[in-house]
């Protein structure tokens, strides 16, 4: 079970481990022609001409599927102006699907369901009209249903307070994101050059090894977006 990113998660795991007896996908099941404006690592090579969600979807078959129409993952931070920089190149952008977009995939994945005669096994739930929060009663309860699960949920109770003092989760997020670039520096698995890394209002360059041709780009993990580059397989060495 996930919610927009973490729907993309459970949709393609589900699709690729039959041993996932039921999946629930929140706010991020929809067409996917407009995949080209999503960000870049969504972008594979070739896979609308096979796959939409309807068909991942037929993949899941004959186990249990239930979408929740939600108010999905919406981000969109531009990358700043640049002499030869494109707009229309990966833009990055993460928007809600409409509830009418979420349902007219649904129908599309439906005979796939349907053909194998279970088709009561894939469910679409709005939640709040299909913007509302995800995580709702009858989408749990039908997640679980999948699964085997006939109790019904006990009622909510109160919302969860933070109780640290002070914390500021952005300093976390910087700390594991420099130690993800440094487990990708060490493997030495990115074949690119002369790279600028910047994480909000962090900035970590990384130095050539001599004799790599010139070459730049510029990564985000704000908005996910990597520019065009050209270079050749080079060496690393981290300079902070």
């Amino acid at each position: 079970m996930g919610y927009g990113e973490g729907g993309l998660l459970a949709l393609y795991s589900a699709a690729a481990d039959t041993r996932i007896e039921a999946a629930c996908v929140s706010g991020y099941f929809q067409a996917r022609e407009g995949l080209w404006q999503e960000p870049l690592y969504r972008n594979v090579w070739s896979l609308l001409e096979a796959f939409g969600d309807a068909e991942l979807a037929g993949l899941i078959v004959p186990r249990a599927l239930t979408v929740e129409a939600t108010g999905g993952l919406t981000d969109h931070v531009p990358l700043p102006e640049a002499p030869g920089r494109l707009d229309i190149v990966a833009p990055g952008r993460l928007a809600s699907p409409s509830l009418s977009d979420v349902q007219a995939e649904v129908k599309r994945a439906q005979p796939f369901f349907e053909k194998l005669g279970v088709g009561e096994r894939l469910r679409c739930i709005p939640s709040g009209g299909g913007q509302g929060e995800p995580g709702s009663a009858e989408a749990l309860e039908t997640f679980l249903r999948g699964l085997g699960v006939r109790d019904r949920l006990k009622p909510l109770g109160r919302e969860p307070r933070d109780l640290r003092v002070g914390f500021d989760p952005d300093v976390r997020l910087h700390r594991q994101f420099k130690q993800l670039v440094d487990f990708t520096l060490r493997s030495g698995v990115i074949p690119l050059a002369n790279i600028t890394l910047d994480v909000g209002d962090v900035v970590l360059p990384l130095t050539l090894s001599e004799g790599c041709p010139h070459a730049s780009t510029r990564f985000s993990l704000r908005d996910y977006t990597i520019s065009s580059f050209s270079a050749s397989q080079c060496t690393f060495l981290p300079s902070w």
